[in-house]
C-alpha cells in the first residue's frame, strides 16, 4: 500500500503540489549557478499574456496529464519497482520538454516522477481514472499557474 500522505484529499492535494514544486526551485539554481542556464531562457512566452496563460494553466496540464498516465500505467504492469516504473512513466512527457533545451527537461524531470508516484499510489488506493487525472492536472496547473505568475511579474510574458 502506498504511503498515506498521498490521497485524493484537500491535504493530499496540498503534499502532491508541494511535491511537484520542490524539486523546481533548487534544479533551477544550480543551473543557474553553474552558469548552464541563463534566468529567462527556459519559460519562453508563447504571443501574448493571455495564450500564455491558457496554453500554460490549461491546456499543457491536461494535454501532459494524458501523455504522463499511459506511459505510466504500461510501465507499472512491465516493471515490478514502483520507482523505476514513474521514471519510465514521465519520460514521454519529460521529452516533450527537450524541445526548450536540455535545461526545462531536467528542470521538470523531478515533477513529473512525482507526479507519476502520486498516480501509483492514487491507482493503489483504488482511486478512480477521474479522480486521479485530475488530481495530477490540478497540481500541474496550480504549478504552472504560479510560475506563469513569476514570469509575469519580470515582464517576462
Amino acid at each position: 500500500m502506498g504511503p498515506p500522505f498521498i490521497t485524493a484529499t484537500h491535504r493530499g492535494f496540498l503534499i502532491g503540489f508541494v511535491g511537484w514544486v520542490a524539486p523546481v526551485p533548487p534544479i533551477t539554481a544550480l543551473l543557474v549557478l553553474s552558469s548552464l542556464l541563463q534566468p529567462g531562457d527556459v519559460y519562453r512566452s508563447t504571443p501574448g499574456p493571455w495564450l500564455s496563460f491558457v496554453s500554460l494553466c490549461l491546456f499543457a496540464p491536461l494535454l501532459e496529464t494524458v501523455l504522463l498516465i499511459v506511459p505510466t500505467v504500461l510501465a507499472l504492469r512491465a516493471v515490478q519497482k514502483r520507482w523505476l516504473a514513474c521514471l519510465i512513466g514521465c519520460l514521454p512527457v519529460v521529452l516533450l520538454h527537450v524541445a526548450d533545451g536540455w535545461q526545462k527537461a531536467v528542470i521538470v524531470l523531478g515533477s513529473f516522477a512525482w507526479a507519476a508516484y502520486c498516480y501509483a499510489v492514487l491507482a493503489e488506493q483504488k482511486e478512480s481514472l477521474r479522480t486521479r487525472f485530475w488530481f495530477l492536472a490540478g497540481i500541474h496547473s496550480l504549478g504552472n499557474l504560479i510560475v506563469f505568475g513569476i514570469h509575469a511579474a519580470f515582464g517576462e510574458v
